[in-house]
């Protein structure tokens, strides 16, 4: 388990790798966050996490609120922007492989 504090700007970020559990809050009343799912680039071996579609706006996450984690957003690999393409954001992410 590793408790980090990654800097969200507005463009979507890979924040948890697919498979992983997490919690992520907004430790400081800031900026409104997206959350969202994205996709699977399976044209090679390697299958790269792709930052969600175009149009996808994502679960919105703001000061005050309890938290995110993998229960409430569901499968694949999870990625985060700011709502102001402009601003930056540090964000509490704890995150686990689980057993």
């Amino acid at each position: 388990m590793a408790t980090t504090n990654p800097t969200i700007t507005g463009n979507w970020s890979l924040i948890v790798a697919a498979g992983d559990e997490f919690l992520m809050t907004l430790p400081v009343a800031s900026q409104t966050i997206y959350v969202a799912i994205g996709g699977a680039d399976d044209s090679d071996s390697d299958s790269d996490a792709e930052a969600p579609a175009a149009g996808v706006i994502g679960h919105p996450l703001a000061p005050g609120q309890d938290g995110i984690n993998r229960a409430l957003i569901g499968p694949g690999p999870v990625f985060a922007k700011c709502i102001d393409p402009a601003a930056s954001v540090p964000v509490a992410l704890t995150a686990w492989t689980p057993a």
